[in-house]
């Protein structure tokens, strides 16, 4: 589910409230050490066994710790967690549905009762915020337990389960990306439409295999906002975190870092980047946009510009880090004969507005 991330930096905190008094009321014995927020998490030890134990849906105190980091940093403008997380985590700290909610809608359906505590967590512990915000998320009339959809006769009600195509749009998806994050790259282009496979890499899977060598893992995966477009045709968003291999150097390091008042310095780390390209003969890189030397994949870009080798990118930034990145994309998919391939796969531009 995808919720605001002003909304799931309130949910965390409240989980992580409720955590430490429960963590102090079985050690009453003796203090526990709560200096940062990240020892409540990872508690008593490395392992974090106080909430390995206690929870069954994560049992990693860190996912919400480096989810919530992350949303404190806005780099994405919301964030994504499973269902059964969520409502794990609504049970304990002590939210409950409403009793005039009927059985019926919440059967087989933890989309709608996961939403359902989203809106009684906002209702308790969010209560002044904004009204646009909490109608929002509000999708049940607790005094009926009606669905807003259903009093509102909406065409499409916001929580019908999605039919049985876009399921399997959904899951081939899934495997899509499980077989890259497994090295099994080769098959995840069987995924590709002949058409999008010559589009996008002359029809070559060489290119396309290239893609992901520095590809670690993909996690967190979630698919979203199905539209049909006619015929066996629809669209859809992914989003999923990308833990890759990224190169950099010291003066790509220090870009960030250079206030206007050292404009000067910056033009010389610049300049600096600039004449290695030429030196290691990375041809067009001096037509590289400055925006994008502040991409954390900037290295990827380069030796796809500069026609390389993904090994040749070491010459020129030598400096090798592992990093986690969030992506959000839009799917084209179609289902014919039973088998879903991708027309097109286009990076969805995500700002932040005030």
């Amino acid at each position: 589910m995808e919720i605001d991330n002003f909304v799931f930096v309130n949910f965390s905190n409240a989980v992580l409230n409720e955590l430490r008094n429960e963590i102090q009321e079985k050690n009453q014995s003796q203090q526990a050490d709560f200096t940062y927020d990240f020892h409540v998490w990872m508690y008593p030890n490395e392992s974090g066994d106080f909430f390995r134990e206690r929870f069954t849906t994560t049992q990693n105190g860190k996912y919400f710790y480096e989810k919530k980091l992350r949303a404190e940093k806005n780099k994405t403008v919301s964030t994504f967690i499973k269902e059964e997380i969520f409502i794990e985590f609504s049970e304990f700290i002590k939210l409950s549905i409403p009793e005039s909610i009927n059985a019926r809608h919440l059967k087989g359906n933890p989309q709608l009762k996961a939403k359902i505590y989203l809106q009684n967590f906002i209702k308790t512990f969010m209560p002044d915020y904004d009204r646009d915000i909490v109608n929002k998320y509000q999708v049940i009339d607790e005094e009926t337990g009606q669905l807003i959809s259903e009093m509102t006769n909406e065409k499409q009600p916001a929580y019908k389960p999605i039919d049985e195509s876009l399921e399997k749009v959904e899951g081939a998806i899934q495997r899509f990306f499980n077989l890259i994050s497994s090295s099994q790259v080769e098959e995840a282009w069987n995924y590709i439409s002949k058409s999008y496979q010559d589009r996008g890499w002359n029809g070559d899977l060489h290119r396309f295999v290239k893609g992901y060598v520095h590809t670690i893992s993909i996690d967190n995966i979630h698919v979203f906002d199905f539209k049909k477009r006619g015929g066996q045709v629809c669209t859809c968003k992914v989003f999923y975190e990308d833990t890759v291999i990224l190169f950099s150097s010291l003066e790509l390091g220090n870009l960030p870092r250079i206030t206007i008042e050292q404009l000067d310095l910056f033009v010389d780390q610049v300049k600096k980047i600039g004449d290695d390209s030429v030196k290691f003969d990375f041809e067009g890189f001096l037509r590289l946009p400055i925006q994008k030397l502040f991409d954390p994949t900037v290295s990827e870009y380069t030796w796809y510009l500069c026609k390389k080798e993904p090994d040749e990118i070491r010459s020129l930034f030598p400096l090798k880090e592992k990093t986690v990145i969030p992506k959000l994309l839009e799917f084209t998919c179609e289902l014919a004969n039973d088998r879903v391939t991708f027309k097109s796969i286009d990076p969805v531009r995500v700002g932040i507005i005030r």
